[in-house]
């Protein structure tokens, strides 16, 4: 008994932070206290999860193992990335920031109940809590009228998944009487060909594109994104990445590989939808955030394509490409944090123009993580990209390499826009003086990319064992 609560102990320990937070709220506690007890909540989550990574407190249906405590070591590491981000924003504008903290454990409990579940329905309670995060942060993202109506919107789409989603588990119940994943897995094995299984199945894939703000279901992201502020901007783009590709992962390793080949197919089709839309998107928009959220779908779009095989080296190159976008992208989103004028951060692109003579540090910071992003060498997306066009090549997907290419391609001219704009334009805006935080924290994502770049076969070699294990085991 004594041992499965310390097992539990992670649960435990966020939720008491979100109760604490939602406290805080209703006595309008200080941005100070807000912040400092999310971060220690956050923190001690982070440590019981390491100390206990490979113990479950519920072995039938949770499994922990160094796959799930490599994810969540992602969801957190960006969590506390947002917490270091964002306080001085809520500080700045006299607010607490309590239900925005609240927001991110939530979030946190959700993705660990996703990262360690082994059951369909515990992965729908870690996606109903996901989603009610997201709501949360999105009611907490800002009072103009296009959040409004944009969060309404999102509250009907996830009404909207949650109604098939609860159709499809009630039907494989109906039709298994148990919904782990090894059940389900022969379930599917069993009837491929049936059409309401593949139908449970595009239900079920369906609900995590949604979940990542990947194309078709992309719009409540993309265009919400030039909107809300920039901690939940920050958020979005973030923490439930890595958490969500752990989840579907695990689902398509443990359920759906029976279905590959025909599941194969749509998950091209769904790749190269999102990268054709984040890439012209990004080119569409003057609103840099607007440009940024196209570009994850573009970035994410990439990943989904790796999942066409459920392989080790699929896989561990996938998980590459997702390091390498999300260093970047939290460098990028540092750097936003950085350009703001009189005290309010940036939207537009035309309120960049010039920053390069103003603020030369961070833009030129600013200018090598849109060259990561672009998988230019020597920088170290160039490592991530190279991983996914080898990969391409040796399976001769030579039309699929060719659809990559001409999308990154369209999203360069996109980063180009925003490099002119930095360095060839001239403007008589004033921006703020950065924290000494904003540097702090170029300065170390700018070293780890150094080191990853130095040793690429260091994170290589530490997860192709981790990420083959999930396959063994199922």
């Amino acid at each position: 008994m004594i041992e499965n609560l310390l097992y539990f102990s992670p649960f435990l320990i966020l939720f008491a932070g979100a109760l604490a937070l939602f406290f805080c709220h209703w006595q309008d506690i200080s941005v100070s206290w807000s912040f400092r007890l999310a971060k220690i909540f956050t923190v001690l989550g982070w440590g019981t999860s390491i100390i206990f990574y490979n113990r479950s407190a519920l072995p039938d249906i949770m499994n922990a193992n160094l796959f799930s405590a490599l994810f969540s070591g992602l969801m957190f590491a960006a969590i506390c990335a947002t917490l270091f981000l964002s306080r001085k924003w809520y500080a700045s504008m006299n607010m607490s920031g309590s239900a925005f903290c609240c927001g991110l454990l939530i979030s946190a409990i959700g993705g660990m109940t996703l990262a360690l579940s082994e059951h369909l329905l515990l992965t729908a309670a870690g996606i109903i809590l996901l989603l009610a995060a997201n709501y949360i942060l999105f009611l907490h993202a800002d009072k103009k009228k296009e959040i409004y109506l944009s969060y309404r919107l999102y509250f009907s789409l996830a009404v909207l998944v949650l109604f098939f989603l609860l159709g499809a588990v009630l039907f494989l119940f109906w039709q298994t009487n148990n919904l782990s994943y090894s059940v389900l897995g022969e379930f599917f094995t069993a009837d491929a060909n049936r059409i309401s299984v593949f139908a449970a199945a595009i239900v079920l894939v369906l609900t995590f594109v949604f979940l990542l703000g990947l194309s078709p279901l992309h719009f409540w992201y993309t265009e919400t994104a030039g909107q809300i502020i920039l901690p939940v901007f920050t958020y979005f783009t973030l923490v439930p990445v890595g958490i969500c590709w752990a989840a579907f992962i695990k689902l398509n390793a443990g359920v759906l590989s029976a279905l590959e080949p025909n599941l194969s197919f749509l998950y091209q089709g769904l790749a190269v939808s999102a990268l054709f839309i984040g890439a012209i998107g990004a080119c569409s928009g003057k609103n840099i955030r607007k440009i940024f959220a196209y570009s994850t779908v573009y970035q994410q779009g990439l990943i989904f394509l790796m999942l066409q095989r459920l392989s080790p080296d699929a896989l561990n190159t996938a998980f590459l490409y997702l390091v390498t976008y999300l260093l970047a992208m939290y460098g990028v989103c540092t750097c936003l944090y950085g350009l703001k004028n009189k005290g309010e951060y940036l939207f537009m692109l035309s309120d960049f123009e010039g920053a390069s003579f103003r603020k030369p540090y961070i833009s030129a910071t600013l200018t090598v993580f849109l060259f990561s992003l672009i998988g230019f060498p020597p920088f170290l997306g160039f490592l991530g990209l190279f991983s996914v066009v080898s990969d391409l090549v040796l399976h001769n997907n030579f039309y699929q390499l060719f659809f990559v290419l001409t999308a990154l391609i369209i999203l360069a001219y996109a980063y180009l826009q925003i490099i002119k704009t930095l360095y060839f334009e001239d403007s008589n805006i004033a921006f703020d003086r950065a924290d000494r935080g904003i540097y702090t924290a170029i300065m170390l994502i700018v070293l780890l990319m150094i080191v990853f770049m130095l040793h690429p076969h260091f994170l290589a070699q530490d997860t192709e064992e981790i990420l083959e294990s999930i396959l063994r085991w199922h």
